[in-house]
């Protein structure tokens, strides 16, 4: 609970000092309170639902990301539209911050009524485990491969897949953007039905057949056809959403209760060097379709 409230805060205030800042260098110093408010409250939150909670309530709360990934754009876009001022746009996101963070406060004594609760004993023993350790332990290398496949998926199509159809698929610009958002919300429908799901089925069963999904997805990208392309990526990010939510919410059972917070903190910082990697790949054709877009 204070693991949240603290990193809420953090973003909070990042947000508000992003829309008073005004040269690049210190946009750059407001993004490490972001980046380190918004990696606090995901690792925190993943292990605590993982214990406490089913399968369902990860899928919803993974859910929900979604629902914020695709509905933050609209928001800033309609700000900027109607206003022409992006800080107005991030002084609006850092109210919505402020006022999360009111609720977190006002609700804090509900995060100790859970059912089950892991011991201090195995919590410090679990600190004592290397990251060499943890990755030499029955299975953690495939969970750490299978995470960082999942959120190349994720980043990749969510940044490239409108330069995919531009450039391949010869899709006006403006268009291809809302196929970004259409991913988006297969991504959210696919946490959602997740969600419904695990009330049936158990975690690893929803993760094959979402992968199913996902190929199919990959293979309609193969087809020269622009519908298919379109219906792909709604495809891709449907078949993709249950898993990250789902491993999450097996970490405890497969590798212990005493080192899951740790084990999904390294895991994090792995996607983390592989979300740097994929933003860093921009070429010089993406920088001009991306000038042509603001023209």
């Amino acid at each position: 609970g204070f693991i949240c409230i603290f990193s809420t805060a953090l973003t909070a205030i990042a947000l508000l000092l992003f829309s008073f800042s005004n040269n690049f260098y210190l946009l750059c110093v407001c993004a490490l309170p972001l980046g380190l408010g918004a990696g606090a409250i995901d690792i925190a939150l993943n292990n605590y639902v993982a214990l406490h909670y089913s399968a369902i309530h990860m899928s919803f709360l993974h859910c929900f990301y979604g629902v914020g990934v695709s509905a933050s754009p609209y928001i800033l876009s309609k700000i900027i539209g109607s206003q022409g001022n992006w800080r107005t746009g991030y002084q609006t996101a850092a109210s919505i911050q402020f006022a999360i963070l009111l609720l977190l406060i006002a609700t804090i004594t509900l995060w100790g009524k859970t059912k089950i609760s892991v011991s201090s004993a195995s919590v410090r023993h679990a600190s004592g485990l290397s990251f060499r350790t943890m990755v030499r332990m029955p299975g953690v290398k495939e969970i750490c491969c299978m995470f960082i496949t999942s959120c190349g998926i994720e980043y990749t199509c969510g940044n490239w897949c409108s330069t995919f159809l531009v450039e391949n698929k010869n899709m006006p610009i403006a268009n291809a953007a809302q196929v970004v958002m259409l991913y988006y919300i297969g991504l959210t429908l696919g946490r959602f039905c997740s969600g419904l799901l695990a009330v049936r089925l158990h975690s690893w069963k929803i993760i094959r057949l979402g992968q199913i999904v996902l190929g199919a997805g990959i293979l309609l990208l193969f087809m020269p056809f622009l519908t298919t392309s379109v219906i792909g990526f709604f495809l891709i990010g449907f078949g993709n959403g249950p898993l990250f939510p789902n491993l999450n919410y097996l970490t405890p059972e497969n590798f212990g209760e005493n080192i899951s917070q740790q084990l999904i903190s390294n895991i994090s910082e792995i996607d983390s060097l592989e979300k740097i990697k994929l933003h860093g790949s921009i070429n010089n054709e993406d920088i001009a379709i991306m000038k042509q877009s603001q023209n």
